[in-house]
This record gives structure tokens, C-alpha cells and sequence, in this order.
């Protein structure tokens, strides 16, 4: 068996790029489509959150790891109107609604 001490202190050291895939193939393996044109990214600009970041195209330069454009180079739009950026499955999303839809309320009886 596994310590859950030894998972968290793993997923505690690992980068933010490697949590970013894990989580990406766990959501594939698990049934979700992902399009190859988009991934997830950090904002912590913006609370620290993670959102869904289009990738560069191949006329894209990216300068330092952290999708800067170089302004000399021509750009190209790799998703166009209608293009599915991703699918998840109903399973797999969990909001206020499905947890209370799954962990019902359960009324215990005392029978001597």
C-alpha cells in the first residue's frame, strides 16, 4: 500500500507543468477530449487559477517558456469559429448539485 503522506509530499514537488499533465491525461483516460491546440496554464495574476490557454502555432516563437510573442515573427490562428477546444464527461464533473444528487442524506434508526 501506498502512504497518502508519500502522494502528497510527490504532488507537492512536482512542477506546475507536470501537475498541468497529469491532470490533462487523467481527464483523457478518463473519457474527456482535449484538443492538441490548447492546454492549461496558471494565471496567478488572476487569483491563482488555471485556465484553458491556446497554444502557439508553428510561426509562433516562444521566447523563455512562458508564451511571450516575438513581435518580429508573423502569427497564425490555430482555432477558428466552432473548433471543439474540449469535451468532459457529466462523470466527470463534480459541482454542488452531483455531490448532493450522490451523497444523500441518510436517516439512521436505532433498532435495539
Amino acid at each position: 500500500a501506498v502512504d497518502s503522506s508519500t502522494l502528497d509530499a510527490n504532488h507537492i514537488n512536482m512542477s506546475q507543468e507536470n501537475k498541468i499533465q497529469n491532470f490533462l491525461t487523467w481527464l483523457k483516460d478518463n473519457g474527456a477530449n482535449i484538443s492538441e491546440h490548447v492546454t492549461l496554464a496558471e494565471f496567478p495574476e488572476y487569483g491563482g487559477g488555471y485556465g484553458l490557454f491556446a497554444l502557439p502555432s508553428a510561426k509562433e516563437k516562444i521566447q523563455n517558456d512562458d508564451f511571450q510573442h516575438d513581435s518580429g515573427h508573423e502569427t497564425e490562428t490555430v482555432l477558428h469559429t466552432l473548433d471543439e477546444m474540449f469535451t468532459i464527461p457529466a462523470n466527470l464533473i463534480t459541482s454542488t448539485q452531483s455531490a448532493l444528487g450522490h451523497f444523500q442524506t441518510v436517516h439512521a434508526q436505532f433498532t435495539p
